[in-house]
């Protein structure tokens, strides 16, 4: 006779896995199974998007590199773009842009600063009369008090 079946008349209930210990073991182990899954991915992942940037947007020296700001703004933003973009993408850094002809702009935004040196991004645009971008360049200038 198998114990199950001494058990059940014996008046016992029928063990179902084990003791409620192990039970609760089990359950335990299965409730870590997505943190360890998640500890395990993270810990094998990575991310170099600043290193990628830095490397890409900055010289050895650390001197930023104009070229590289400048393409990667001309592919942001290539002709045809809305200037309503470019000038919300400004604003979103803290700068601003004027116009000093109908369709000339320039736009500004501060990269580093200290009490009196600041380094800035600048843009010089030409719209077309449609608030389309034609001609974008940017600037890296120092300015001091």
């Amino acid at each position: 006779m198998s114990q199950t079946k001494r058990d059940e008349e014996a008046g016992k209930p029928a063990s179902s896995g084990g003791s409620p210990r192990a039970r609760l073991g089990r359950w335990c182990l299965l409730g870590l199974l997505p943190l360890l899954a998640w500890a395990s991915f993270s810990f094998f992942s990575m991310d170099q998007t600043e290193q990628l940037s830095r490397a890409l947007l900055f010289m050895p020296g650390g001197d930023l590199n104009e070229p590289a700001i400048n393409a990667a703004l001309q592919a942001k933003f290539p002709a045809g773009s809305s200037v309503i973009e470019l000038k919300q993408f400004v604003q979103a850094l803290g700068g601003g842009c004027s116009s000093s002809a109908q369709a000339k702009w320039s736009c500004a935004i501060t990269i580093s600063g200290t009490l009196c040196v600041a380094t800035k991004l600048e843009l010089g645009l030409t719209i077309s009369p449609s608030q389309k971008i034609q001609q974008l360049e940017a600037k890296i200038r120092t300015s001091m008090c």
